[in-house]
């Protein structure tokens, strides 16, 4: 028995080595132009600071009708001068947390990173007298007739308040092609999730120190879960010592469910309310995407661990997403409104981290 003991510990001494083999072969033409170890099992982790820019195409939150001016010289020409007013979303503070280990697989590496950023805005619209008139392209037309109170003509301030949570979340592998000291290519693969939650709220009020009576209101919502493939490719590029440039491309489509719902009411003095709703079925829709970054890497020492700092700007569009509908005037129909609408959402801005090796 002890003699087949032995034997067997042989044959697996053997398949252990046979199997590192290519490693070893491999082991000279590792891309290592800073002479760094791989530290303790080649897991790194990193967080980065995001300050972005969002662009959403989303209707204007208030109308604004000026008093109507008569022509010089012709009493009998009269114009009208209307104002738009939109939700101007600023930079806004977000969060990447992200985690990787070398050589899981053949030389492949695995990462995995996690996106999150809150963007919201808010607006407000008042007319100066009685010669104008403010409203909202967001509320129901059918509320502006004389079974309504208050109608559009009473109305004195618009309000309106924007918030979109967008997070992000992928696991990918990839792969280093070093064409030569300077130079690096890593392809990679895998797939990517898109959580994107929007919240659009307008307010009407023919007295804005009392929005429990004389008001109109409108609630539009809507939520998107999906998950696709992602693919794309990592450059690096050796300026001096441990300085390096990088870019990144990626696509990504992503297949989910959204639901819309949307609520619109109206409040007299004497308590009567009157509501209209609409709300989208949970229907499949395909949402690509991509993503383009620039920056640099520093890389070094200290305390025993390697560590990396980047800096950079990244650019992120997805398109196909759900947007408001737009609704009919009272003449063509005010009682219903258009197909489910989409927009394209961007993001812009500064990416800034720090990775830890061990």
């Amino acid at each position: 028995m002890a003699k087949w003991n032995k034997k067997l510990g042989l044959v697996f001494v053997n398949f252990g080595l046979l199997t590192m083999a290519p490693n070893f072969a491999n082991a000279d033409n590792c891309y290592d132009p800073c002479n760094k170890s791989c530290g303790f099992g080649g897991m790194d982790f990193g967080v980065d600071f995001l300050y972005w820019k969002p662009f959403v195409e989303h209707p204007d939150y208030a109308v604004l009708r000026h008093k109507d001016q008569h022509g010089e010289g012709n009493q009998d020409v009269c114009s009208s001068k209307w104002g738009y007013k939109c939700l101007c979303l600023d930079w806004q503070p977000g969060f990447r947390l992200r985690a990787g280990k070398d050589d899981v697989w053949c030389n492949w590496r695995l990462d995995g990173s996690y996106t999150w950023l809150q963007v919201n805005s808010s607006g407000r619209c008042t007319r100066a007298d009685d010669n104008e008139f403010v409203a909202s392209p967001l509320f129901h037309p059918s509320f502006d007739d004389c079974f309504c109170d208050p109608r559009f003509e009473d109305l004195t301030t618009v309000r309106g308040h924007f918030d979109l949570t967008y997070q992000t979340w992928d696991v990918i592998f990839s792969y280093d092609i070093a064409c030569n000291r300077c130079h690096k290519f890593a392809p990679f693969f895998g797939v990517e999730g898109l959580i994107y939650n929007q919240k659009y709220c307008v307010g009407g009020f023919a007295d804005p120190e009392n929005r429990n009576a004389d008001s109109v209101r409108s609630k539009w919502s809507s939520d998107f879960f999906g998950v696709g493939l992602k693919w794309g490719t990592a450059y690096e590029f050796q300026l001096i010592d441990c300085l390096k440039f990088y870019s990144n491309a990626s696509g990504t489509i992503t297949v989910g469910e959204h639901d819309g719902k949307f609520r619109c009411s109206s409040n007299d003095p004497s308590g009567n309310v009157q509501k209209r709703s609409f709300s989208d079925g949970d229907c499949t829709r395909f949402v690509p995407g991509y993503k383009l970054a620039v920056g640099f890497l520093y890389e070094s020492e200290m305390c025993g661990y390697d560590f990396v700092v980047r800096a950079g700007w990244e650019f992120n569009q997805w398109f196909n997403l759900s947007a408001p509908r737009k609704f009919f005037s009272k003449e063509d129909g005010g009682e219903h409104c258009s197909a489910s609408q989409h927009h394209n959402p961007g993001f812009h801005g500064l990416v800034a981290g720090l990775d830890l090796q061990f």
